[in-house]
């Protein structure tokens, strides 16, 4: 890897503190809904933030002494290390795991929020070398060896606040979109009623009696003349907007007329029915 002048490559075991959680006891009330966060990697599956400031479920001081885990300072790196490897949050207060995780709590080197980033960035480099058979897991010894870039901290913390920023705007887009989403089902409730239970009395109609229905089909791969051509075949990767205008690739007529698939006109329907259904 070619890094910067004064950038270095550590080791999160050099410049970090990796720690592993653990469980109390289930069956025993008094561990249980007290006020230290106890963190399970479901709690970021569905994390809208790189930051987590409370933890669902709770321990007591007596749950905590009674088991393994480790109360983790605020800024560390929660870091799923098993079912499934590579979801990360950065801790908002103090707060410990239970054993899916080897978590990172940094030395005075390093950004929590550069961290934070270059985990999401190397995870899947990290996740190749879990082991298991029933799911894959990351040892502490494997999380420790693992080199990341390091720059001086001022710099780490530029490129934190740009990935910070870039990230805001993506999650905004996405609500956005999400919203959207929503006020086009209100408005089509809002005219047309629910198309369920029908309020308004429309007529009904199956849609084979108002649209003709064609296939697709997949010229031979095994003729790379057939992809040299200008004509859009459109695939489930095309999809997922609401007007297409163009293809990843392009057929020949001769690859049309050599297989199942069709010309259609502009303005048509399409809907994918197999492999990823939108």
């Amino acid at each position: 890897m070619n890094l910067p002048q004064d950038w270095t490559l550590e080791s999160l075991g050099n410049c970090c503190k990796v720690v592993s959680g653990s469980t109390p006891r289930r069956n025993k009330s008094e561990y249980w809904n007290g006020d230290i966060d106890w963190v399970t990697p479901k709690d970021l599956s569905h994390l809208n933030s790189s930051v987590l400031q409370e933890a669902p479920e709770k321990i007591t001081e007596l749950g905590y002494k009674s088991c393994s885990t480790t109360l983790l300072p605020k800024g560390s790196i929660l870091f799923s290390s098993r079912a499934p490897i590579g979801l990360i949050a950065i801790a908002g207060k103090p707060m410990c795991t239970n054993q899916g995780f080897k978590s990172l709590i940094p030395n005075s080197s390093v950004y929590s929020a550069y961290l934070y980033w270059c985990m999401r960035f190397f995870t899947p480099q990290l996740a190749s070398q879990g082991c298991g058979t029933t799911f894959k897991e990351l040892s502490k010894t494997v999380v420790e060896k693992f080199k990341i870039p390091l720059p001086p901290l001022e710099e780490q913390k530029r490129i934190a606040k740009i990935l910070d920023k870039a990230d805001e705007i993506r999650r905004k887009r996405k609500e956005s979109i999400r919203l959207t989403d929503e006020l086009l089902r209100s408005t089509f409730l809002d005219m047309f009623g629910d198309p369920v239970i029908n309020p308004k009395g429309w007529e009904v109609k199956k849609l084979g009696e108002i649209a003709n229905f064609v296939g697709g089909g997949t010229p031979s791969r095994k003729i790379n003349s057939y992809y040299q051509g200008d004509i859009c075949w459109i695939t489930s990767k095309d999809m997922g907007k609401d007007i297409i205008e163009d293809s990843q690739e392009h057929i020949t007529l001769e690859a049309i007329e050599n297989s199942s698939t069709k010309m259609i006109e502009k303005k048509c329907l399409l809907i994918v029915v197999k492999s990823k259904i939108l």
